[in-house]
Parts: C-alpha cells; structure tokens; sequence
C-alpha cells in the first residue's frame, strides 16, 4: 500500500519496501522467538513468563517496531500507519509476547491523539520502549457489558481529583505501573457523559489490589480505590468526554488487524489439527461438514482482514 497515496481508491497491494520490512519481521521471529514458544497470556500468574514478555518486547522496541508510526520525538519509528499494520499481521499471527496491552492498543492511542503535550511526552516513550506498563481500570462488579453504568466517583478537589471505588477484573493491575482508570465525574449528567480517563499511579496511597485466577488461567483483579488522590494533570483529554474516548481506544489504529492475526492463527492451527486427526477412519478435513465450518470461518475472516486494513489505510489518509 501505498503510504503518500492519500486518494480514496485504495490500493490493496503493499510496496516492494512493506514486503521487504515483512519478511525482516519474520526473520526476526524465527530467530528470536523459541521453537517451543506458546500464547503467553497478558495476565499470566507466572513471573518467568511475565519476564519473559516483557523482555521480548523490549526487544522489539528497541528496533522501533512496537509503535512504529509514532514520530520520533516519542520513541516511535517514525514510520506510517500502513507499515505499522504489516507489522501487527506478522508478530500476533506468530503470538508473540504483548506486556503492554493496554499501554499499546489502547492508553496510547488516546493519549497520543487527546492528551496535551505535556501528556504525550510524559507517557508516550515509556510506552513505546515498553516500561510503562498500563493496568486497566474499566470493569466494575456492577459495569461489565453495560460500562456506561460503572460508580467509581472521581470528585474534582482545587489542582486534584480524588477517586473513590472497585474496579473488577481489571489486566495487568497485578504488575502495572499506572492505571487507566475511567471514573465519573459529573454525577448528574447522562451516564454516557459524565466520565473521565485518568492514569493513576498504581502505587499511591489507597489503592489496594486483590488478584485473583479467571477461567483462562490468566489473572484477573479487583481494585479498591479509596480516597486516591490523583492530579488534575493526570486527566486525559477533556472532563466528561471519556466515553467518546473509550470507544477511540477499542477501534482505533491497529487493534481489528492485530485481532485478525490472532484469529487467523488460530484457524490455521485448527485446519492443520483437522487435518492430521482421524475421526471414523479417516481425517476430520474429508468430513464434508467439518470442511464447510472452516470455510464460512475463513470467509469471514478475510471480510475480516480486509475491512480491518481498509479501516487502517482510512486512518492514514484521513479520510472520514
């Protein structure tokens, strides 16, 4: 794809330089990540693996792959959205290790498009080098699925806010640095517009953190914030906009293609697995019914792929 082609035609073929930043990405794959390599969880209970992906990742950034279209002047690679994308398809397909979820997908996308300057430079590079670890401060026992009903109160005190409330099932708060926290600040607005990011810092005083192991093996926590005292500074983007916000986060950038590589990973292994396993004499992949589910997920998933790279391109040429 074309990066300085900004007309609405998109092109679907990648440059001969993409192809080539491509295959650099899986030779570095092959080399550095161990033949016995497996998903490793975000959430991960166990510290070896939790190092382990923290260390790969600095790795990568230190290349200036993790957040590539990021100008320099943050610790990006300076390079575009689209170069960006190969990138994503290349390391999720192989599950290579992600520490910093949150950080990467979703803190800093809306820091890096809402926040002030002054928040850009404070948050962006530990992003992009992968030392500053985001927890995710979303999710309360009564606010899952329904988000828009979440009570945690962040009360506006002079040049602070102070933060009171649970969060649930929040990643990463076991080892994260700082929280990103969404918190209501104006009680009496409709409740899609009265809330607010913050990141708080996970080791100020009245924040207590009770992990606990979900299905997936992977751990999950409860927050408790009581009396937080948090900066006014630390308010990402404008007062009450956060919802807004939140919905940038969960679409923006890179995040629908780093889930197709992820998903597509994930059907290829399936179609091998039907391949080699015999059900009633014969492979799984002979079973006329097995085959057809694997098509109609394959199908949607290059609706999937395309759509995604196409919302990605849109991004890069600012188009509405």
């Amino acid at each position: 794809m074309n990066a300085n082609d900004t007309t609405f035609a998109m092109d679907f073929s990648f440059t001969p330089e993409q192809e080539r930043f491509r295959l650099e990405v899986r030779e570095f794959l092959d080399r550095e990540l161990p033949h016995d390599h497996h998903d490793v969880l975000p959430g991960t209970p166990d510290p070896a693996e939790v190092e382990f992906a923290r260390t790969f990742e600095r790795k990568v950034a230190a290349r200036g792959w993790l957040l590539m279209h990021w100008p320099k002047e943050y610790e990006g690679g300076g390079a575009s959205l689209i170069e960006q994308g190969v990138f994503a398809e290349e390391y999720y397909y192989r599950h290579a290790p992600s520490a910093n979820p949150i950080g990467i997908f979703t803190a800093g996308p809306i820091i890096f498009t809402f926040g002030t300057e002054e928040q850009k430079r404070r948050y962006l590079p530990g992003i992009a080098r992968s030392e500053l670890i985001f927890a995710e401060g979303y999710s309360e026992p009564e606010a899952g699925s329904d988000l828009a009903s979440l009570r945690t109160r962040a009360d506006q005190r002079g040049d602070e806010y102070v933060v009171n409330g649970q969060k649930a099932f929040n990643t990463l708060a076991h080892y994260g640095d700082v929280l990103w926290l969404a918190g209501r600040t104006d009680p009496d607005a409709p409740r899609h517009r009265g809330i607010s990011l913050f990141v708080v810092d996970m080791h100020a005083p009245g924040i207590t953190v009770r992990p606990h192991k979900g299905l997936d093996g992977a751990l999950h926590s409860d927050v408790f914030l009581v009396n937080v005292r948090v900066p006014a500074a630390n308010l990402i983007g404008e007062k009450n906009k956060g919802w807004s916000y939140i919905g940038f986060g969960l679409y923006g950038n890179i995040t629908p293609l780093r889930e197709w590589a992820r998903l597509k990973r994930t059907l290829d292994d399936l179609a091998q697995y039907c391949r080699e396993t015999q059900r009633d004499g014969r492979p799984m992949s002979k079973d006329l019914l097995v085959r057809h589910r694997l098509t109609e997920m394959a199908l949607d998933l290059e609706c999937w792929h395309w759509l995604a790279w196409k919302t990605l391109w849109m991004q890069h040429a600012k188009q509405p």
